[in-house]
């Protein structure tokens, strides 16, 4: 009996000290959650702080080498700038905070100090004086020596760049790329040219390069050969009759605009057995077909040799295609292919362009260089990604941008907007090339269309032509026009933008730069600005001392 009364003794006495256990536990959580939500709270003030003082010091940067690329501002002008600056790239909401920015100028050295002030989330209920830090962080930017600045901006604007460059952000690489290289313009044009001159010409490039209007000085005008026919045979063969043509045996022309023998207009035919104002149609039996007739108009027959404004070729699957002439330009073959040759003979003019309409010439055209900011952002602002890389035409026109001899083609027009390029061993030039590009070089061209040994990414094989490419590879060619810029004296920077996927692109672009401290291997957008800003502050002898 004592033994039952003794176990249920212990039995209450565990019960009651379980009991002021859970207590206890209840106690001590109820202290400890308010500490453990003030900890918290604190840490992410903290990193909150830390992130808006990141943002503001990588903006000072950019704004202290933007208004340092100016030379001859003064204090009051570059403040101005900064403040401008600021405001557009770099708004509140971007920092994280808001700001203010002083500017200070000492000889050839810039000093930006900002402050910043964010509100709290946590600390503020903890006392009213943690409901807003105060975080501060300053830039200097020194000149080594002037000099007078001869810049082509390379950019490749291909489909890839329409693809997202940060996932979790859902920026686009295109976009990312206008950031970047508007913030170049800023630092390495200056405001005043008095003293020296900073020019940029933009080169952007996707399946070619888009001449615009320098196309037929450079590539040779169409030849528009459209002759009217005033006569077609029921004959076999039929017997085509013009006021006079320039036809050779062998030609293909292309039939249109006939009344009554209908059946010949939108084809393609032979001519055969041509004479002054006659010729025939290979092979073709009229017999059957109506009679022709000048009732309300005359039909025409069109050259479609290369050359001509439309362009009938065999494709690398076999069937029969029909491009129309475009304003963009590919590589050149013969002596003059990797040189800065000028094209003011047949033999040195550069390639024709017959893009296929699901791989059209790109809107985009060149710049010659110029030092008009307003005119090279809104260039960058309308960049638009499409088509395949034909990479090779890129950097051969990035080039032909700096050669003296191409001059006469930039030369300044009546508001001298543009400038011809100085000569390589001018005093006090630096000459710089751009390169940028996401992938790789995949659409070479034989004559004039994108050719047949192209690689994956160039667009339809049936939209190829049945030749393969005379110079080779995009890569090849890349790099011997990159050792040809480099033997001239010009300084190239190269960037790959999210290029790991694609080593033969960037290796290349490991190439072509003048050394490994040249290359920028970049991995988002924030790399991409980066990238963009030191090469922006090296070209144009900046550096950050503080």
């Amino acid at each position: 009996m004592n033994d039952i009364r003794e176990q249920g003794c212990m039995r209450r006495l565990l019960s009651a000290w379980v009991s002021c256990r859970r207590g206890s536990i209840v106690l001590y959580m109820a202290l400890l959650i308010p500490v453990m939500t003030a900890t918290i709270g604190l840490g992410i003030d903290v990193t909150q702080s830390y992130m808006v003082k990141e943002r503001l010091a990588r903006a000072l940067d950019a704004a202290a080498l933007a208004a340092a690329g100016s030379a001859g501002l003064t204090e009051a002008q570059m403040q101005a700038r900064v403040d401008k600056f600021m405001a557009a790239n770099y708004p509140p909401g971007r920092i994280g905070g808001y700001y203010n920015v002083k500017l200070t100028k000492s000889g050839d050295q810039v000093t930006v100090t900002g402050s910043a002030s964010f509100e709290t989330g946590f600390m503020r209920f903890l006392t009213k004086d943690l409901g807003t830090i105060n975080t501060t962080a300053t830039t200097r930017v020194n000149r080594l020596v002037g000099s007078n600045i001869e810049l082509a901006l390379i950019l490749d604007i291909s489909g890839s760049m329409d693809n997202y460059s940060d996932s979790s952000n859902k920026t686009k690489k295109i976009d990312d790329l206008k950031t970047a290289a508007k913030s170049l313009i800023d630092t390495v044009v200056y405001t005043d040219q008095s003293q020296y001159t900073s020019e940029i010409a933009i080169v952007p490039y996707a399946v070619a390069v888009n001449a615009g209007t320098y196309a037929a000085a450079v590539r040779g005008a169409a030849d528009n050969s459209v002759f009217n026919i005033t006569g077609a045979t029921k004959a076999n063969p039929v017997v085509i009759t013009t006021g006079g043509h320039n036809f050779k045996a062998g030609e293909v022309v292309y039939i249109s605009g006939v009344k009554g023998m209908t059946q010949l207009n939108g084809k393609f035919f032979t001519v055969a057995s041509p004479t002054a104002t006659k010729f025939n149609l290979s092979g073709i039996n009229g017999t059957s077909y109506g009679t022709f007739t000048t009732t309300g108009g005359t039909g025409t027959a069109a050259c479609t040799k290369l050359g001509c404004q439309n362009y009938y070729f065999l494709s690398a699957t076999g069937t029969n295609n029909f491009f129309g002439l475009s304003t963009c330009v590919s590589e050149r073959t013969g002596s003059a292919a990797y040189t800065d040759t000028p094209p003011t003979s047949a033999a040195n003019r550069v390639g024709m362009n017959y893009p296929a309409s699901s791989n059209p010439c790109l809107t985009n055209k060149v710049r010659p260089l110029t030092s008009d900011k307003t005119v090279l952002k809104a260039d960058i602002d309308a960049l638009t990604a499409t088509g395949s890389t034909g990479g090779q035409a890129g950097i051969a026109w990035g080039w032909y941008m700096l050669a003296p001899d191409w001059g006469y083609l930039w030369a300044p027009n009546s508001n001298g907007s543009y400038s011809a390029p100085k000569k390589y061993d001018a005093d006090q030039l630096h000459k710089v090339a751009v390169i940028m590009t996401d992938g790789e070089f995949n659409s070479p061209y034989c004559n004039g269309v994108i050719a047949k040994d192209a690689t994956t990414g160039s667009g339809n094989t049936s939209d190829h032509i049945n030749c393969n490419a005379p110079n080779g590879d995009s890569y090849s060619q890349g790099r011997k026009l990159c050792d040809g810029m480099k033997a001239a004296g010009i300084e190239i920077y190269t960037i790959g933008f999210k290029v790991d996927d694609y080593p033969n692109g960037k290796a290349l672009m490991q190439y072509c730069a003048k050394d490994a401290s040249h290359f920028y291997a970049s991995q988002n957008g924030s790399d991409l600005l980066l990238a963009f800003q030191a090469i922006a502050r090296n070209v144009s002898q900046l550096y950050i001392s503080q």
